[in-house]
């Protein structure tokens, strides 16, 4: 494809487009020279032929309501507090990705996101502070969706250059794709903590349960844009929008239960020791970017045990 051909222009250890890339040197005419911009390291410097912007819009709204309650029977003392959130980001982005002086990889992406959160819980204590607790619900909700566009293209201001057979100096190829997301996420959890009644209740034993559940769906489809006058040897394409991967969506879920434990001891006002462990757990997904069938799958979930 026309991007593995065109990556090989900054994986060449010698900083040079050479025979069978893109420039070739014939006759005495010398290739682009891209060195020092091509290198195995992290570069300190770089030069952009094009302009660069962030752009980010983003509102967010909150609503926090809670009520303090005394007395109840068994709950004891405790707040009821429910959180809501909502926020709303409109993201626009170019930027001039080769890191060199020659008009080669271009990008824009435009990007909207929604997302809406909820957390109601209960804390607090009963049994004159010996039992403290947390109850809680999460809800989280998000879609959004974005149009990526990657533009690989030769400036025709090289006519001090030989290009390599089958290359016109105009040669201009644009991938874009459009993805789409919709995921929400439901958690129920728990946490009881309880002083012994020894050593001044300095020692305190706590648990905590927490129940996942998430639902992941992604669509994307893919255009690649030839435009006119440029070469079309290196894809085989026309002229003009071909629809290189089709509009291809899929879903999956994901749960997990994930505990932990703790027992401290409060030697003074001001040291705390303590020894806990947890697991925590991170869901999987999508590839945002896969724009072919076998990119198109969904990745594993991450857990990981926690020692403090």
């Amino acid at each position: 494809s026309s991007t593995m051909q065109l990556t090989s222009l900054f994986e060449n250890p010698n900083g040079r487009l050479e025979n069978g890339q893109l420039f070739t040197s014939s006759g005495g005419t010398q290739g682009v020279d891209l060195h020092p911009y091509t290198s195995y390291t992290r570069r300190e410097q770089l030069d952009v032929n094009s302009p660069g912007d962030d752009e980010v819009y983003l509102v967010g709204h909150g609503l926090t309501l809670a009520r303090d309650w005394d007395g109840v029977p068994v709950l004891g003392n405790f707040t009821s507090k429910a959180i809501v959130g909502y926020r709303r980001i409109d993201f626009q982005n170019t930027d001039d990705r080769d890191g060199s002086r020659y008009q080669v990889f271009f990008n824009t992406e435009d990007a909207t996101k929604d997302q809406t959160t909820l957390d109601a819980n209960l804390v607090g204590s009963t049994w004159n502070d010996s039992i403290s607790y947390v109850l809680g619900y999460y809800f989280f909700t998000e879609d959004g969706h974005s149009t990526i566009a990657q533009q690989i293209r030769l400036d025709p201001q090289y006519n001090a250059v030989d290009l390599a057979p089958g290359f016109t100096r105009d040669m201009g190829l644009i991938q874009t794709i459009f993805p789409e997301i919709d995921n929400t996420s439901h958690a129920v959890y728990g946490h009881l903590g309880y002083k012994l009644p020894v050593l001044e209740e300095r020692v305190k034993l706590e648990a905590g349960l927490r129940y996942t559940y998430e639902d992941r769906w992604f669509a994307n489809r893919q255009v690649t844009t030839i435009p006119v006058g440029s070469g079309t040897s290196v894809t085989g394409l026309p002229v003009g929008n071909t629809t290189t991967f089709p509009y291809t969506s899929d879903s999956t879920t994901f749960d997990d239960l994930s505990p932990m434990g703790r027992v401290s001891f409060q030697a003074t006002q001001d040291l705390l020791t303590y020894f806990s462990i947890s697991r925590g757990f991170r869901a999987g997904g999508f590839n945002g970017r896969a724009s072919n069938t076998s990119a198109f799958q969904p990745y594993d979930s991450e857990t990981l045990l926690s020692y403090e």
